[in-house]
């Protein structure tokens, strides 16, 4: 089981120090939040550069 327990969760954490779950797992609230919030900003930075490389195939 997953149990990790961050001190203090930010939208800026890497996502690549977060372990997948497994089935079973279960979260303690700031653990589900810091998760959350680093799906989302992994999801904007996607966003960011689909977006830088469409500007930069557009202007070729």
């Amino acid at each position: 089981m997953v149990n990790t327990s961050p001190q203090h969760p930010t939208p800026t954490d890497s996502t690549s120090d977060i372990p997948p779950l497994e089935s079973g797992d279960r979260l303690i609230r700031p653990e589900f939040e810091r998760r959350y919030n680093a799906l989302w900003t992994r999801r904007a930075r996607c966003i960011r550069v689909n977006l830088t490389r469409n500007r930069l195939s557009a202007g070729n």
